[in-house]
C-alpha cells in the first residue's frame, strides 16, 4: 500500500499511473494467447524503423495499435503507450 508520503515521489506516481493502466487493459481486451515478451524484445520494437509491436495473439501492430482480431500490443497490455480505446 502507498502511503501518502510515497505518492508525493514521481516514480511512485508513474507506477500507479502504469498499473491503472494495465488494469485497465486487460479488462478491455481478450486474454492474451502468446507469452509475455522479454525485454530485449521490448527494447527492438522501440528502436525498430518503423517502429511495430507484437499484439497480445503475436499479430504485428503499432506500437500502439490493436490488430485486427482486437488484441492490443504487448505495449499497451504493459501500460507502456496509451491505450487509443481508453477514451
Amino acid at each position: 500500500m502507498i502511503s501518502e508520503a510515497d505518492s508525493s515521489d514521481p516514480r511512485v506516481r508513474l507506477l500507479t499511473q502504469m498499473k491503472q493502466m494495465q488494469d485497465a487493459a486487460s479488462a478491455r481486451y481478450p486474454v492474451p494467447t502468446t507469452p509475455e515478451p522479454s525485454r530485449d524484445e521490448i527494447t527492438t520494437w522501440c528502436e525498430a524503423t518503423p517502429q511495430f509491436a507484437k499484439a497480445t495473439d503475436g499479430c504485428n501492430v503499432e506500437l500502439d495499435g490493436v490488430c485486427a482480431h482486437g488484441y492490443p500490443s504487448w505495449l499497451i497490455m504493459y501500460g507502456l503507450v496509451a491505450d487509443p480505446n481508453a477514451l
